[in-house]
């Protein structure tokens, strides 16, 4: 699983950049804003969850080492579609904490922020469940039938789709009474 092993290491260096973004002056204009307690606020939290994330990620990826003999297609599948809209949405985040930690008159919404941090909960949860169902007994697949299974799955491509489609965390500087400015992967 080449994606969740790419969505841990983008989790890794991401929380690493915020960290050192907290730290360093790059913040300096923001922290002396108005908007200083939010985005801090949700830059600490972000750094929380990847951390978490990364750990969680990590986790089903050994399993899946573990695993991967006697896991199902159809665990198989789903797992490699959401561990891809996961490394997805690790380098959107990736990308946007880059951007900011390169410096200049930037400002961040933290809507946004918040946004990252409600589909890296939903994709903890998820990969928390399919740890569980791998490391269980019995019939894996049926487990996944459940519908509480089936919410967790439904949540979390549905976050990452809005985050996927979303805008940019950084604030268009040069016209900030507009939207944030869109993005893609």
């Amino acid at each position: 699983m080449d994606d969740v092993l790419a969505s841990t290491e983008y989790a890794r260096a991401t929380a690493l950049a915020i960290d050192a973004l907290l730290q360093g002056d790059a913040l300096q204009g923001i922290k002396s804003g108005n908007n200083s307690d939010p985005v801090v606020k949700n830059l600490t939290k972000l750094a929380i969850r990847l951390q978490q994330f990364r750990q969680h990620s990590g986790q089903l990826g050994q399993w899946l080492r573990v695993d991967a003999s006697i896991t199902s297609p159809k665990i198989r599948n789903i797992v490699a579609e959401l561990a891809k809209e996961g490394r997805r949405v690790s380098v959107i985040v990736f990308n946007e904490i880059d951007k900011v930690s390169g410096g200049g008159a930037v400002d961040i919404d933290p809507a946004v922020l918040a946004e990252y941090d409600d589909v890296l909960a939903a994709f903890i949860r998820v990969f928390i469940l399919f740890s569980q169902l791998l490391s269980g007994d019995g019939d894996k697949d049926s487990k996944l039938n459940h519908p509480d299974a089936h919410q967790l799955v439904d949540n979390a491509q549905r976050v990452s789709e809005k985050v996927l489609s979303s805008r940019s965390a950084l604030l268009d500087m040069e016209n900030p009474h507009l939207p944030p400015i869109k993005t893609r992967a």
